[in-house]
């Protein structure tokens, strides 16, 4: 599943070896908590993450239209798109549309929106705001099972993830960007003792990633 844990559609998981060193590095190293600037898109675009998250492109050739970054202390993963613009989504309901997509790519057997509503210059000081550079949120809760369906026990419990969602609407160079960033609150089954992050304290993780968001190099856009 490209949204959680990035499980399948060209989005790999990290082999288990590499996932069990990154596991018991950090689990006495406090510095992974710290923030780092990542770039993106070969530079054209940078974000601040927390270097307990791995960047997948060092392991993994991913679509170039994709950035993916997954923990595996916390079983959290971040994932970056640009889309093709959709003139047909309105913008009012655009995030909520792109959320339900991403719970239909999840398969998850439910899904509750906490939250949605415009992104304002206090959200993405560094990003552009005008007529054809607009930008939404949306939070939500979803059950899903790890993995795709076909692939897991029938009776296997679903997690409950909170997915937050940042889109931007650039018309001008007809791209919708996603970024969205999972975080599990409740486990049906750990695969080993994940970190609990308070519900909160993820909140606060994803704006202040957007903070930090900025495009350097608007050409990176083909048209």
């Amino acid at each position: 599943n490209p949204h959680y844990q990035n499980r399948s559609a060209g989005v790999p998981s990290v082999s288990t070896s590499a996932i069990e060193k990154e596991y018991e590095e950090a689990k006495n190293n406090p510095e992974k908590d710290d923030w780092t600037e990542r770039k993106l898109y070969g530079g054209a675009m940078e974000m601040d993450v927390q270097k307990r998250f791995i960047d997948l492109s060092v392991h993994y050739p991913l679509k170039d239209n994709t950035e993916a970054f997954v923990d595996n202390i916390a079983d959290q993963s971040i994932l970056i798109e640009c889309l093709n613009y959709n003139m047909k989504r309105n913008d009012t309901i655009a995030s909520r549309q792109y959320m339900e997509s991403i719970a239909r790519t999840n398969q998850a057997s439910a899904i509750k929106l906490l939250e949605y509503g415009n992104l304002t210059k206090k959200h993405i000081p560094n990003v552009p705001l005008n007529a054809t550079c607009k930008a939404f949120y949306a939070i939500s809760e979803q059950m899903i099972v790890r993995g795709l369906r076909k692939n897991a026990a029938e009776d296997m419990p679903p997690n409950k993830v909170m997915v937050f969602l940042a889109l931007f609407r650039w018309e001008g160079v007809k791209t919708d960007m996603l970024i969205s960033f999972n975080a599990p609150m409740e486990w049906g089954f750990k695969e080993r003792p994940f970190r609990e992050i308070p519900r909160k304290t993820n909140k606060n993780m994803f704006f202040k990633m957007l903070q930090s968001f900025q495009v350097s190099d608007w050409d990176v856009f083909v048209m």
